[in-house]
């Protein structure tokens, strides 16, 4: 079966039915980590799921990595990915109506952690294979 993937502006996605879609917010951020080189938004197919791992993630850095350099001619390194898998739709006056629970995965490449927050909570860690599901532990690493 041939896995077909769509990413493109966030701009061109709004000619589309939006419920078909998810976010991707892509950086690439200098050494320091305190400098954006770049960024870019784009659309996902909803075909990919909720479940945001490492390897999505990954799979996500190197077509957005691709996309890029195909659109704008730049060649860029993201390694940084924000995957925003919230439910919503536009209603009749264009303003974004959430359906359930507010789902964010975030990924950054360098430090190898992926995290996952549901309604702005943290609820999931992968840090370089170290898994944390404590909600209240992760909250409190978080703040400091």
């Amino acid at each position: 079966m041939e896995e077909k993937v769509v990413i493109m502006n966030s701009s061109e996605a709004k000619n589309l039915n939006e419920n078909e879609y998810f976010t991707a917010y892509f950086n690439e951020w200098d050494e320091s980590g305190r400098e954006c080189k770049a960024s870019w938004a784009v659309s996902v197919k909803k075909g990919y799921g909720k479940v945001f791992t490492i390897e999505l993630a990954n799979k996500f850095l190197s077509m957005a990595n691709e996309g890029y350099k195909k659109m704008f001619g730049k060649d860029v390194n993201f390694n940084d990915v924000k995957y925003d898998m919230t439910d919503y739709y536009e209603d009749l006056d264009g303003w974004t109506r959430y359906t359930g629970k507010k789902k964010i995965g975030r990924y950054n490449k360098r430090k190898n952690i992926l995290r996952i927050f549901v309604d702005d909570l943290p609820v999931y860690e992968n840090n370089n294979g170290r898994i944390c599901r404590d909600a209240t532990a992760l909250a409190d690493s978080l703040m400091h």
